[in-house]
């Protein structure tokens, strides 16, 4: 491969591809392919580990300004943390979206079982204070990530393809 070719940003290689595309349409149905298998390949363990981290990268200093008083009225801290909350998994879910969109249930399974598994491995642990205080202190959340999963699912094989996986190493390797 040209050494200019490896060094492209991702916007230059997606117009160089777009380019290729367009000008040899018989390499569509085989880029397709590569796509479909590149797309379709989730490890739910490496998802379980970049949630896991994100939520734990979260900081105390993160809630500034979001929690107490507003413009618009008053935040509580627990709101004001669930947000954040949120937000840090928003990449997840709006991954796990995205497959389901494309018809990638299996995949799009996997993704969810990540989240799940690595906001379980979260529980009790914190950094900077994020998740200190009485352990309920925080309300529970109005929804969880798989919501947008249960929305379209297929209803034969159930979640997991029968009943959780709650031996898996996702669900082991989190340490409290």
């Amino acid at each position: 491969m040209g050494k200019v070719l490896l060094r492209l940003s991702p916007a230059e290689s997606a117009f160089v591809l777009h380019s290729l595309l367009k000008h040899h349409p018989d390499l569509v149905a085989e880029a397709e392919e590569v796509a479909t298998a590149l797309v379709t390949h989730v490890d739910a363990d490496a998802v379980a580990e970049n949630v896991e981290k994100a939520v734990l990268d979260l900081n105390i200093l993160d809630l500034d300004g979001r929690a107490g008083r507003q413009s618009w009225g008053y935040v509580e801290p627990s709101e004001a943390a669930w947000e954040t909350l949120a937000e840090a998994i928003d990449p997840f879910v709006d991954g796990m979206r995205r497959h389901i969109e494309l018809g990638f249930h299996a995949p799009a399974t996997a993704i969810c079982a990540g989240v799940v598994c690595g906001l379980y491995r979260c529980r009790g642990r914190g950094s900077a204070g994020f998740s200190a205080g009485p352990r309920n202190s925080l309300r529970r959340p109005p929804h969880g990530p798989w919501r947008p999963w249960r929305k379209r699912a297929p209803r034969s094989t159930g979640a997991f393809g029968g009943s959780p996986p709650r031996s898996s190493a996702a669900f082991r390797s989190g340490r409290r």
